[in-house]
């Protein structure tokens, strides 16, 4: 009997050293680390993206940062908050950050830009389109008609961008899917910091197409083009983007939305799917669609293989706000500027089959 305990012992250990457990799930032994840095919303599309992160075994978010752009800092935080609680995710720190631009006024000037350009949707401004949030807390619960269970975590955004690249170096993915302020705010502070991280990954710009918010830039990219240049011109170890040019390939129309709503049984995440502006314009009009722009950036680091097609190339932004083309992302042959790998095509069922995983 001796033999067989020892046995025992010794199998028990192997598995334990396997990472085994009882139904047979393990999750990686080396984590993808990710930071979100985003504009948060309800639901489509940084909601879903969010959640599909939290949601992967292969991935640990490390934080999540807000950022100003479709909507206020403190209100993202707000979304994030109700979401993270949605997820069992309390664990993970959520810090307000940049309330403006980097530009003094730029919100003002925002607005008569997008009205100039007809044939765009000039009524889509963000949070430029309605009064600032000061409160996430206070939003919360008027929102939602009760008190969170979790609360956000104190300091600034970009000093927690820089407290993480140095916590996690050489392992971090910058995950950027709202105007770049937060993350240009931190390079700025410390010069270089870039370097510690793996890899940034944005949702922005428009390389090959025309943009969705003035014919010429995408929505992140002309909110705060000044920002967006530095992130851009930094020397990344690993630069992606997913930019309008994949992003109009994958699209959702009513019955894709009405589907996954029929397959959520928490009634809290349904009040957030129905909460979303999507469904809203789903509502309004049955014979919409819409793109799913961040949630095909989070796919991205969860499933490499969502991944088709893509260009190596160099890239900047238009930062000069006396230019007409102020806020355009190009490819440039600029040998001062970064290579980046912007995103062409990818794999659209993967993508939805990772979004159904996120559904509870």
């Amino acid at each position: 009997m001796k033999q067989y305990f020892v046995l025992t012992l010794i199998l028990l250990a192997v598995f334990a050293a396997m990472g085994c457990s009882d139904d047979n799930d393990s999750e990686p032994a080396n984590k993808v680390k990710v930071l979100i840095d985003t504009d948060m919303v309800e639901g489509f599309d940084d909601g879903v993206a969010m959640m599909m992160l939290l949601s992967s075994p292969g991935v640990e978010v490390v934080g999540v940062t807000t950022v100003t752009g479709n909507t206020w800092s403190q209100e993202g935080v707000a979304y994030a908050i109700r979401q993270m609680e949605i997820c069992n995710a309390g664990g993970v720190p959520v810090i307000s950050g940049s309330e403006r631009p980097l530009r003094e006024g730029r919100l003002a000037t925002l607005s008569g830009e997008v009205a100039s350009n007809p044939g765009k949707d000039a009524s889509w401004l963000g949070a430029a389109s309605y009064d600032r949030i000061d409160n996430w807390k206070d939003f919360y619960v008027h929102h939602y008609g009760e008190q969170p269970s979790l609360s956000a975590t104190a300091g600034d955004a970009s000093d927690f961008i820089i407290k993480m690249l140095h916590a996690h170096p050489g392992e971090l993915t910058l995950l950027a899917i709202g105007p770049c302020t937060n993350i240009a705010k931190a390079l700025i502070k410390e010069p270089g910091v870039e370097r510690l991280a793996k890899e940034i990954v944005y949702m922005g710009g428009s390389y090959f197409t025309d943009g969705n918010t003035t014919p010429f830039a995408e929505f992140n990219a002309i909110y705060d083009p000044e920002a967006m240049a530095v992130c851009l011109r930094a020397p990344w170890a690993s630069q992606t983007i997913i930019s309008l040019d994949v992003c109009n390939t994958v699209t959702m129309d009513k019955s894709r939305y009405d589907g996954l709503c029929g397959k959520i049984k928490d009634d809290k995440l349904l009040q957030i799917y129905h909460n979303c502006f999507h469904y809203q314009d789903f509502m309004a009009n049955p014979d919409h669609q819409t793109c799913i722009w961040d949630v095909i950036s989070a796919a991205a680091i969860i499933d490499k293989d969502i991944v088709k097609t893509s260009k190596n190339v160099r890239v900047d932004v238009q930062d000069n706000p006396s230019k007409p083309e102020y806020g355009r992302t190009y490819v440039t042959q600029d040998n001062n500027r970064q290579y980046a790998r912007v995103l062409t095509t990818v794999d659209a069922d993967r993508i939805w089959n990772l979004i159904g995983q996120s559904i509870k």
